[in-house]
């Protein structure tokens, strides 16, 4: 059984400039790998609330501090993305990391990438289906010919540099049917984006996923599962109550976008019941839930999102070492 960490390096009050921001994910990063976490990703987002716009560029700085963990995006938005250049970054970080590199990929629920890079909303479904395809491909295949609408004509083409094997590829996946299914055609491993309701209500999509997988012809045994939630770990309340807050002030900022109803704290009490998507607690109480979702939902990797919203340096890496070193020793492992 795996366990990780994701960001998004939020950036959601003036406490700290974009630099501290990003030297605080890095210096998260590395004692993560410095405690035996098996995996960090960083989300990328193109707003004033989240630092990180360019995903590769904080995982190649965080390859030169660490040995271990594996490195990868959570997610990279690939509509907008340019699936030659992400093949030949992730080789080159996975050569930096000495065989450490992942990529996660998802169809955006953030849509700011889009018009910035001259993309037509009208075009979602389709460019993320197009790209993916082209994506595997490059990823597999040498001396690659291609024709496609919503990306370049590529003839007899091979990527550089090279590496040893195929970078890791994985999909992000927020409750979609049909990502569920892409990601079973293509045999790779699906990242479930549970951040809202029963987790349980994900269940029928692993049962999709894993009896598809084997449908497309895939090796059972390849099959990987992982689930991302939004989570905090401590036993002081001064510390579970500025997560509160926090998790609470930037789920209404993007619930007014995008016309939630609002988050309340009766919301966010039901969210860290057992019943619930988040994952907060002491570390006895994480373990407990984790367990229960391990099995149900029949997970490889468990991944959690600390930072929703701006916490201090020392209150993440508190929870960060809890996580390691006194979650992870009562995870059951899978059978």
């Amino acid at each position: 059984m795996e366990l990780g960490i994701t960001s998004f390096v939020e950036l959601t009050n003036d406490s700290k400039t974009y630099e501290e921001r990003i030297h605080d994910a890095l210096e998260e990063i590395k004692l993560a790998d410095e405690l035996g976490l098996d995996f960090f990703g960083v989300g990328e987002h193109h707003r004033k609330d989240y630092a990180v716009s360019s995903p590769i560029t904080v995982l190649a700085a965080a390859a030169t501090i660490t040995k271990n963990i594996k490195l990868g995006s959570a997610v990279v938005v690939l509509s907008s993305e340019d699936p030659v250049s992400l093949i030949e970054q992730y080789r080159t970080l996975d050569i930096i990391s000495k065989g450490r590199a992942e990529l996660m990929v998802g169809r955006g629920s953030f849509l700011e990438s889009f018009p910035l890079f001259g993309y037509d909303l009208e075009d979602y479904n389709e460019l993320f289906e197009e790209k993916f395809a082209l994506l595997n491909i490059l990823n597999n295949q040498n001396n690659v010919t291609w024709e496609g609408k919503h990306t370049q004509s590529l003839q007899n083409v091979t990527l550089y540099p090279q590496t040893q094997k195929p970078i890791t590829i994985s999909v992000g996946v927020g409750g979609t049917r049909n990502s569920i299914v892409r990601a079973a055609k293509y045999g790779v491993p699906l990242v479930l984006a549970i951040i809202g309701g029963n987790p349980l209500y994900f269940k029928s999509f692993v049962e999709l996923y894993k009896r598809l997988y084997v449908e497309y012809g895939h090796d059972p045994k390849n099959m990987h599962i992982t689930a991302n939630f939004h989570g905090f770990v401590s036993d002081n309340q001064k510390e579970l109550d500025m997560f509160r807050d926090e998790n609470i002030k930037q789920m209404n900022q993007i619930g007014r976008e995008r016309g939630w109803l609002p988050y309340t704290t009766k919301t966010y009490e039901q969210a860290i019941s057992m019943e619930g998507p988040l994952i907060v607690g002491s570390s006895e109480e994480v373990a407990t839930k984790l367990n229960y979702l391990i099995k149900e939902l029949d997970l490889d990797r468990v991944l959690l999102q600390m930072t929703v919203g701006t916490l201090p340096l020392n209150v993440t890496l508190n929870s960060i070492k809890r996580f390691a070193k006194e979650v992870r020793p009562l995870i059951n492992e899978k059978k």
